[in-house]
């Protein structure tokens, strides 16, 4: 074998490996784009962490998720929680008593 054949078959052979690499590692970083820049606009975007998260955006990509009841934006109070859950397509009063 050449190196050139070598070659076309370490490319060819590592490419879906490399694509699947990165559809994976992609996939790790959470919640990315519109749905989550929209929800963060809905907080009040005070970052003052009484969540427990360091900033409204980290509770953004909670709620996307789904691991944070849409009251969990203590600061923003029932008129936030109600917004978010319009938001998740949830029913206004779903998620209460949730946690």
């Amino acid at each position: 074998m050449t190196d050139k054949t070598l070659l076309v078959f370490f490319i060819s052979g590592s490419a879906p490996l490399l694509l699947l690499f990165i559809y994976l590692k992609r996939g790790k970083r959470g919640p990315q784009g519109p749905d989550i820049d929209a929800l963060t606009a809905i907080l009040p975007n005070a970052n003052c962490g009484a969540c427990g998260n360091s900033a409204c955006r980290e509770l953004a990509a909670k709620l996307l998720r789904g691991t944070v009841a849409p009251d969990a934006c203590v600061s923003g109070g029932e008129l936030t929680a109600v917004k978010i859950a319009r938001f998740l397509g949830l029913a206004d009063d779903s998620f209460r008593n949730r946690h």
